[in-house]
């Protein structure tokens, strides 16, 4: 993979979180700059090795924080659908870029749940991808905006 197709590849990913492995043989780490939010890690030093030649291997990440807006309507939906049984797993960290935020459970029933700020959240293209493929599957698979909505989802 060429300097340019990994610059391009870190710059499609935009306002994402993501987490990139390379290592210093690739021109990409001295130009870690050049993407806003991005943050460079060594992982190891002389964990590769290619023709007689260690190279460092580098992490470059980054992360964004979720909206306030999003967390208090991920708070408020959560505590009402406890308040109604159901069991409530925060999905994150899974090495699936994409995943829905929340995943309820109650009675058989299995609901994934991507929260968004009202009037202003977007779905990434993971994020559709990922909602898709679990309707596809069957399971109920929604993106909320607003407490109504997802008191509906759950009734």
């Amino acid at each position: 993979m060429t300097y340019q197709d990994q610059s391009d590849l870190l710059t499609l990913m935009g306002s994402r979180n993501y987490c990139y492995f390379t290592n210093s043989n690739s021109a990409l780490v001295f130009h870690i700059k050049e993407f806003e939010g991005a943050r460079q890690v060594v992982k190891k030093r002389g964990g590769v090795s290619y023709a007689q030649k260690r190279l460092d291997e580098f992490m470059i990440y980054r992360h964004i924080k979720m909206n306030q807006k999003e967390k208090e309507l991920e708070a408020a939906c959560t505590r009402y659908a406890r308040e109604r049984g159901w069991l409530s797993i925060k999905l994150e960290n899974t090495g699936h870029t994409g995943i829905p935020d929340r995943l309820y459970l109650k009675d058989g029933k299995a609901i994934f749940v991507e929260f968004k700020t009202p009037g202003s959240g977007r779905l990434s293209v993971f994020q559709s991808h990922w909602l898709e493929r679990l309707n596809c599957e069957r399971f109920t698979a929604r993106t909320i905006w607003t407490m109504e909505e997802f008191k509906e989802l759950i009734k």
